[in-house]
């Protein structure tokens, strides 16, 4: 015979995932819509207000659902911070050898840039609008990037690939800053996806992955 209390569980919990299914769908579209206009109007002259009709909301929801225009600025900052974070981890997890680290930072990188485009702007123009400490934060994990980087940049050239003799910090930086620089020219919408961005970029360093290395 079937359990009442065990079935009013049940729908408990598929109604509390809905619920933060939801939560977490709105948020998302509320920074995405933050990110435009900060990025449109600057962090200064975007508001609230301007966020809340992007998405058809009213300001109260806004600051339910995610906080102030200095939150919203915030999160973006969180989101982006996360992505670097997790080229990092993609690469150390898929991969001992670093050529193919490289590749997979580069290509999880250029992914993440041109699904968040948007984001990425306002992070690299806007982030002087956050509290020092928080940049100092955000800063750190860069620098961590650029020095994971210069890494797998120094063992390829001890292999004798990938401009040796060349400063490995230098290289480490044009090559972030490749994938760094999309977010200003790069549009959805247009012709290449984003793994043939990524492979044109490791084919300009000299790093050429058969597809089944990808």
């Amino acid at each position: 015979m079937p359990d009442p209390a065990a079935s009013n569980r049940d729908t408990t919990t598929a109604a509390a995932a809905a619920a933060d299914t939801n939560h977490d769908r709105k948020r998302s579209e509320i920074l995405e819509a933050a990110a435009s206009v900060f990025w449109e109007r600057g962090f200064s002259a975007g508001t609230t207000a301007d966020v809340a009709r992007r998405v058809g909301l009213s300001q109260p929801t806004i600051y339910h659902y995610v906080g102030s225009k200095r939150v919203l600025l915030e999160e973006i900052v969180n989101e982006v911070h996360s992505r670097f974070v997790t080229s990092l981890e993609e690469a150390r997890k898929q991969t001992g050898d670093p050529r193919r680290q490289l590749a997979v930072t580069v290509r999880t990188l250029t992914r993440a840039i041109a699904q968040e485009r948007e984001m990425f702007a306002v992070f690299w123009q806007e982030l002087r609008q956050l509290p020092a400490a928080q940049q100092e934060r955000v800063r750190a994990d860069e620098r961590e990037l650029l020095h994971e980087v210069e890494r797998m940049v120094k063992q390829i050239q001890h292999e004798g690939g990938l401009a040796p003799g060349r400063s490995p910090a230098v290289v480490a930086a044009a090559i972030l800053g490749m994938a760094s620089w999309m977010y200003q020219w790069y549009r959805p919408a247009g012709p290449d996806h984003p793994d043939a961005i990524a492979a044109t970029f490791l084919e300009m360093i000299g790093i050429v992955l058969v597809e089944d290395e990808s």
